[in-house]
């Protein structure tokens, strides 16, 4: 039998799977010389090497059904998207990631460039705070305190402040005192760097302090107090 006829009949899915002789024939007849495939037509399956499909879309990327039988292709779309795995039965698609997604893990780091930044807003992190003797205050998280209603002397702004703070990096509270004068007691995280220590916080009033950590010192400093009047 001829090769060209054994081919006809080797994409044949059916045919090849009840004759695995046939597939050892066509074999050996290639491996002997060049062969003409031209005239060979069907589809050849996965199971013998081909990709169980007709045609396939150009500029696409090859993938299998979800019985692993038959082949696609995800086609592009628009320039610059990831593919994306579908859910379960699902076959993956080229997409938008969705950086809140479940598929997303782990923090996204910043470019190790130098950016200009234009016209651009940068909204500050707040911790608000209604009243307490030792405020909790994280300064990974926060760039501003709001204190609405302090109702009782701070005694100490060292006791729950937590965080990992860099050079430079500032920090401003804004004190509003309830019900009477209030006064602030820093503690030790805390150094005069400009502006005094000693606080007080008039009934009603709003007092605004801003403070810039120095590593060197590994305190904060308070630069600036300003009083409402």
């Amino acid at each position: 039998m001829s090769l060209a006829n054994d081919l006809k009949r080797l994409v044949d899915l059916e045919d090849s799977a009840q004759d695995p002789a046939l597939v050892e024939s066509v074999a050996s007849q290639v491996g002997g010389g060049s062969s003409d495939l031209s005239s060979a037509t069907g589809t050849l399956a996965i199971a013998h090497g081909g990709t169980g499909a007709v045609g396939l879309s150009g500029d696409g990327v090859l993938i299998t059904n979800s019985a692993g039988t038959a082949v696609g292709t995800a086609t592009t779309g628009t320039t610059g998207l990831p593919i994306i795995a579908g859910t379960s039965g699902a076959s993956p698609a080229f997409g938008a990631l969705n950086l809140a997604g479940s598929g997303v893990t782990g923090v996204l780091p910043t470019g190790n460039i130098a950016t200009t930044l234009t016209s651009k807003r940068i909204t500050p992190r707040v911790t608000t705070i209604t009243s307490s003797a030792t405020p909790t205050i994280n300064t990974d998280n926060c760039d501003f305190v709001d204190i609405t209603a302090l109702a009782a002397d701070i005694t100490s702004m060292t006791t729950n402040l937590s965080g990992t703070p860099t050079n430079g990096q500032k920090l401003a509270i804004r004190y509003k005192a309830s019900g009477a004068n209030h006064t602030v007691t820093h503690g030790a995280s805390f150094e005069a760097c400009g502006a005094s220590l000693s606080l007080t916080i008039t009934d009603g009033k709003r007092t605004t302090a801003i403070y810039i950590y120095d590593t060197t010192t590994a305190k904060w400093g308070l630069v600036s107090v300003a009083n409402e009047t």
